[in-house]
């Protein structure tokens, strides 16, 4: 028997008085209870310990992890140790004891040992202790496992170490956010992938299951350097793996596949790599349905699709013993249907389409083949036993695919009595299958850059709307009634090539007014133009509007129909840049009642393209009227009665964004006459493609006098939106489209010869003070095309004058009036004294200005530069002590250009390599200061050092002023220096010195 056992039955005997159980416990000095009895002896603690069954786990755990720890200990000994605790932490309670008993950090030493069985065990006991534990996977996370389990996972020498390094890891990330995290920050990009999203994790989720067995199996696969980044690399595994049985497969084919859709859904598949992928698919190979249904849908040609694709594809359908199976069949055929659009070969797949109208027994490709035959379908397609078998297929099956192809057949031949098979609603065919996936196609071909160079310009294709008709859509589909089997009509037109090759034998469709709707006829009738086409159009329009009118009179609200009508009429004139004349009359009428929000943007838009003509004499009614057939153009009062002033009644409320709505609005007029001007212009004419033969130089005087006039309206407008803003930031909100508007009059007086509208100097001084160095590059660009307009017309002016023939038979603008030239010398020149001249709100000279205020009265107060009266010159300068008032808007003290010459001056410096003490202090830059900088600059520099004469001349006062241009003019703020440059006699030399 063991001794200590006796020693314990002796204590417990002495203890035993009865007595004591009626005396508390005594506590000792340490504020603990005293465990000895009455005999003042503790027990002994070897006999507890063999009574209860000896150590408990958490002393084993400890034992266990300091005989691991130990140099003593030999390596079969730290084997059995690691054994013993790897079985004790099995349970839960001890894995989250680890964190308590302080085992996490020698446990993850050993990670790192010399030893390749200790750093096998190691990673194993980590693995063990995560398992299905968030507590013992946030521990391991703190302690940094994660970093050091994925440094032995790819970079481990022994392959048993690497792969308990991944079973660490799996466990590790599994449904813990920080440890996938953690991971997803050490495993290299090839590894990750784009499927887990961004590098670091962030864009995955470490519940998702499906991310977390991909991520592991990369890491697998890199362990055993199979993993591959490009789409040849992941087709050639997919081969390799499909070549041998799946039982005995060492790479699965799920990472290939998913890889290989990855970067296709990116990037596109070349021409190659798609016929590659279809023989994956076509041929009997193994792969599971699951794989080969990704593959479909992932078929995204980055370039052309081949002859021989087309061929393989159709050739692998039907019911043969080695064909693919029904639903990979069907895809196939959905994938065709998909980029038809897209396709090269048309002529290959439409010798194909008896074979494709024969497969329509099979029913599992009934519903993809109809989609694909009604994109197909021409009329030399349409044959009587093919609507016969059509016919019969509908009446048993009743598909409403079927029915939907019967209907496209109906279209090409209308005079075929169909019965009642069609009666009902019928599938629109005609639509995108998926327009999602032919969304992300598109984005694949926009990326590809000149891949797409060969692809069909689908501006040559007839738009086919097909579906819900009499719904809400008011424009008839072309179609051509009377057409016979050798007609050539615009259904059948595919390409621009085909369009040039049946040019001279098209046939118009029954419904002329189809044009509003197609780009395709409205191309064919602007090079090929018919009157009575256009009659036909103007009097349905008529017809519609007419009725329309009635209804609304009636008390009835707009239709769909005219909603739908209206926006084809938009679509028109946005291609042809004309109205026609049944629909301006139409908006004439409507605008009295209008209430200014219905309909609002489609029609001002329409109201921009309205004709700008005289009411004397009546033009041939055309659809081309409103902008081709008008002799004479003015911007008449009668117009402004039809169309502006009832749109001004109702949108102006007084308020700033009314006024910036209507500012907008006449901004659109002014770009369509702008275009209009360009078009008739000799210099931008085409011969051969005038729809008009009269000569426009008349039409184009009228037009520009016309733009002149509303310009000066709308400077008004600008004016009075100006004046009601009510702060700095409505002034920069509303800033933007009234320098589009005077940058669209600038642009117009280059390019298209009309006459220069000044704005008024109110409107270029509130500006120009504006707090923000956007608008006041903006508004000196824009004054610098104004200048070169004025020297233009002088040149243009001066030209006229010094030729044979008289000024009026030459058709150049007579001179600007001097009162004009004055008026604008003073804004440049007021402009030119706050940036450049350091004589900011100085009055001009009087020779500047007696010719500009004549007119004036002459008890007027006299004014200082910039409009400000000069009494209050002296008051100003006394407010603004100690800062200079003629400097105030220079790039010394301007709070616009005062930090971005100290950002200019700052690299400058850094180009000079000056060191600290030479440097220009956070102050003002000023000429003095530029000085002292020069001369502590040379100073700084050693004798030896060559860039003493570089400093000194950079930081003179003009070349710096010149640098800052140029930094404004890298960072897209280059208007305030060619404001400069096109005024300022020096900067004309040094710009041109610097070119």
């Amino acid at each position: 028997m063991n001794p200590a056992l006796n020693q314990l039955l002796k204590w417990g005997i002495e203890n035993s008085d009865p007595l004591a159980d009626s005396h508390p416990p005594t506590v000792d000095g340490g504020g603990g209870v005293e465990a000895a009895g009455a005999s003042g002896r503790r027990p002994d603690l070897e006999a507890l310990n063999a009574l209860f069954s000896g150590p408990s786990d958490a002393d084993l755990m400890k034992e266990a992890m300091t005989a691991i720890t130990s140099s003593e200990t030999s390596l079969s000994n730290k084997l059995v140790a690691f054994d013993n605790f790897e079985q004790l932490i099995e349970s839960l309670d001890n894995a989250n004891n680890m964190t308590v008993l302080q085992l996490w950090e020698p446990l993850i030493a050993q990670l790192q040992s010399e030893e390749a069985d200790v750093r096998h065990m190691a990673a194993w006991c980590v693995g063990t202790a995560v398992q299905n534990n968030v507590p013992a996977q946030k521990s391991a996370v703190d302690m940094g496992a994660v970093p050091a389990l994925v440094k032995l996972a790819l970079q481990d020498k022994e392959e048993k170490v690497r792969r308990k390094a991944i079973y660490a890891l799996s466990s590790s990330v599994r449904n813990y956010q920080p440890a996938f995290n953690a991971m997803a920050k050490e495993l290299p990009e090839d590894v990750m992938g784009p499927v887990a999203g961004p590098v670091d994790g962030s864009g995955s989720d470490a519940g998702n299951m499906d991310h977390v067995d991909e991520l592991i199996s990369r890491v697998k696969q890199r362990d055993s350097g199979t993993v591959e980044t490009g789409l040849d690399a992941n087709l050639a595994i997919l081969l390799d793996a499909l070549s041998q049985p799946a039982k005995v497969r060492k790479t699965q084919a799920q990472l290939p596949v998913r890889r290989i859709c990855e970067l296709a859904s990116r990037d596109g598949l070349s021409e190659v790599a798609l016929e590659g992928i279809l023989d994956i698919i076509i041929q009997p190979r193994g792969l599971d349905q699951r794989y080969l249904d990704q593959l479909v849908a992932h078929l995204y040609p980055a370039d052309g699709i081949s002859a021989t694709s087309i061929c393989n594809v159709v050739a692998c359908l039907g019911q043969g013993r080695r064909d693919p199976s029904p639903s990979t069949q069907a895809g196939l055929v959905h994938w065709l249907a998909l980029v038809f659009s897209s396709l090269r070969e048309l002529a290959t797949l439409s010798r194909l389409y008896s074979t494709l109208f024969n497969l329509l027994n099979t029913i599992s490709l009934r519903k993809p083949l109809c989609h694909l035959l009604a994109l197909m379908t021409r009329r030399k397609h349409v044959k009587p036993f093919r609507v016969k078998v059509l016919l019969g297929l509908a009446r048993i099956a009743d598909d409403a695919a079927l029915k939907g192809l019967l209907k496209v057949y109906r279209d090409y031949r209308p005079s075929i009595d169909f019965g009642t098979v069609l009666d009902g609603r019928a599938p629109d065919l005609l639509s995108s299958p998926d327009p999602e996936w032919q969304a992300r196609l598109l984005a694949i071909r926009a990326g590809s850059g000149p891949a797409n160079d060969e692809s069909p310009l689908r501006g040559f294709k007839l738009t086919r709307r097909g579906g819900k008709r009499g719904t809400a859509g008011a424009v008839p589909d072309v179609l051509s009634f009377r057409a016979h089997e050798k007609s050539v009509t615009l259904e059948e037109i595919d390409d621009l090539e085909d369009l040039i090759d049946k040019f001279d034998r098209l046939e118009l469709p029954s419904q002329a007014v189809s044009i509003l709707g197609d780009p395709l006829l409205q191309k064919y009738l602007v090079l090929r133009p018919s009157e009575s086409s256009s009659r036909r159009v103007h009097n349905w329009l008529v017809t519609f509007f007419e009725d329309e009118l009635d209804s609304m009179r009636a008390g009835a609200k707009v239709s769909k129909q005219l909603l739908s009508l209206l926006e084809a009429i938009l679509s028109y004139a946005r291609y042809t840049k004309t109205l026609p004349a049944a629909c301006e009359t139409f908006l004439e009428r409507y605008l009295l009642g209008w209430d200014g929000e219905e309909c609002k943007a489609d029609i001002l838009e329409l109201v921009s393209f309205a004709a700008v003509r005289s009411l004397e004499g009546s033009p041939t009614v055309m659809l081309l009227s409103t902008g081709e057939l008008a002799d004479r153009l003015t911007f008449a009062a009668e117009l402004r009665a039809k169309f502006y002033d009832p749109i001004e009644a109702a949108m102006l409320d007084n308020t700033p964004s009314s006024r910036l709505a209507l500012l907008e609005f006449y901004t659109t007029i002014l770009r369509t006459w702008h275009v209009r001007l360009l078009a008739r212009s000799p210099s931008t004419s085409t011969p051969g493609l005038s729809l008009d033969d009269r000569s426009p130089s008349s039409s184009t005087t009228h037009l520009s006098t016309a733009f002149s006039r509303l310009s000066r309206h709308m400077d008004t407008l600008s004016l009075s939106l100006l004046e009601s803003a009510s702060s700095d930031d409505c002034l920069v909100q509303i800033s933007p489209a009234l320098l589009d508007f005077y940058d669209l009059v600038a642009t117009s007086a280059l390019s298209a010869g009309t006459r220069v509208i000044l704005p008024s100097p109110a409107v270029v001084y509130l500006l120009f003070f504006s707090p923000s160095l956007s608008i006041l590059s903006r508004l000196c660009h824009i004054l610098s095309k104004y200048k070169r307009a004025f020297e233009a017309a002088s040149s243009s002016a001066s030209s006229s004058a010094s030729a044979t023939a008289p000024t009026s038979a030459s058709g150049a603008p007579p001179p600007y009036p001097r009162e004009t030239i004055a008026a604008f010398n003073t804004l440049i020149l007021d402009i030119c004294n706050c940036l450049w001249r350091n004589r900011a709100l100085e009055a001009p000279p009087p020779s500047r200005t007696a010719t500009a205020t004549a007119n004036h009265d002459a008890a007027a107060p006299a004014r200082a530069g910039c409009l400000l009266p000069a009494s209050l010159l002296a008051p100003l300068r006394g407010y603004l002590l100690p800062l200079p008032l003629p400097s105030l808007f220079s790039v010394s003290y301007s709070p616009l250009l005062a930090p971005v010459a100290l950002a200019a001056l700052r690299a400058l410096e850094h180009s000079l390599a000056l060191p600290p003490a030479a440097r220009h202090p956070p102050a003002p830059i000023t000429q003095s200061s530029l000085e002292q900088l020069a001369a502590a600059g040379v100073r700084a520099a050693r004798p030896a050092e060559p860039h003493q004469a570089q400093t000194s001349s950079l930081l003179q006062w003009m070349p710096f002023r010149v640098a800052v241009l140029r930094y404004l003019d890298d960072r897209a703020v280059g208007g305030v220096g060619d404001l400069l440059r096109a005024t300022m006699k020096g900067l004309m030399t040094a710009g041109a010195g610097a070119g």
